[in-house]
């Protein structure tokens, strides 16, 4: 008995339907995998500033290369992150903001929330340089809201250092009595980061920034104390730049110590 043309339909329909399916699985699966790649090569290159600024640039362009052929508009803003933070700590300081400039803009349009608190870092860091205090504030202050508004302890707690460190730096340029409130910021951020061991390398910093307050302040005891844990975080982690400043303020508190006879 020959097909009528509603059967004959239906199976088209059918069909039809069945291919649609699997071209969406076939595409979500490809996304996915997209997706995942991003996310690994944003996690690569929040680890490369501490070691190795050329990997930093060429996770900036593998973001930027998958941006460009598939649209994906978090590798598009991330690798403009890494490219503005590359330029910044290689010292063009003009172009780091031009890009982190860039970036903000990409952020708020394609709303990337959760690379606001990197972008406020960058350009919070180029305004402390060229000493707009305020300017620097407010950006400490705009990462630290959508860190919050984010849920990312780990951005909360580096905003907290950062404002933390913007106070200090303000205290020493304009010659400033040195008041409790760095060291106050300091503490509250390392209370976060000692929270849970997953941010355990988060604390190098404040370490290091805790170390100097104290020395800064003659309280060498302290600041050997903090200066040791600072060192012991960066060995454990490999952080070369850390462990620089690490060293600095544990051996000028050791100096200090052995001139005045002090003992610890």
């Amino acid at each position: 008995m020959p097909q009528t043309p509603s059967r004959f339909f239906v199976c088209f329909l059918l069909l039809t339907l069945f291919i649609a399916c699997k071209q969406k699985v076939v595409v979500s699966t490809r996304n996915t995998h997209i997706d995942k790649q991003v996310d690994s090569l944003i996690h690569i290159g929040k680890k490369y500033p501490n070691n190795n600024l050329d990997s930093l640039l060429c996770a900036s362009r593998n973001l930027t290369d998958i941006s460009i052929c598939t649209g994906n508009k978090k590798a598009l803003v991330y690798g403009e992150v890494f490219l503005a933070q590359y330029y910044w700590l290689t010292a063009d300081h003009k172009k780091s903001m031009e890009e982190a400039l860039k970036c903000l803009n990409n952020v708020e349009r394609w709303n990337i929330k959760q690379a606001y608190p990197y972008v406020y870092t960058i350009i919070g860091n180029l305004h402390k340089e060229n000493a707009n205090y305020q300017l620097a504030f407010s950006c400490a202050q705009s990462g630290l809201y959508w860190a919050q508004m984010n849920k990312d302890t780990s951005a909360i707690i580096s905003m907290i250092n950062l404002k933390a460190m913007f106070i200090q730096t303000r205290c020493e340029a304009l010659k400033m009595p040195l008041n409790d409130t760095a060291i106050n910021l300091q503490l509250k951020a390392l209370k976060i980061a000692q929270s849970n061991p997953k941010f355990e390398e988060l604390r190098v910093a404040l370490f290091d920034n805790i170390a100097q307050h104290y020395f800064d302040n003659k309280d060498y005891k302290n600041a050997i104390n903090y200066g040791n844990r600072g060192v012991a975080l960066a060995l454990k982690y490999n952080r070369q730049r850390s462990l620089t400043y690490s060293y600095k303020w544990l051996g000028e508190a050791w100096y200090q110590t052995s001139k005045r006879g002090l003992t610890i």
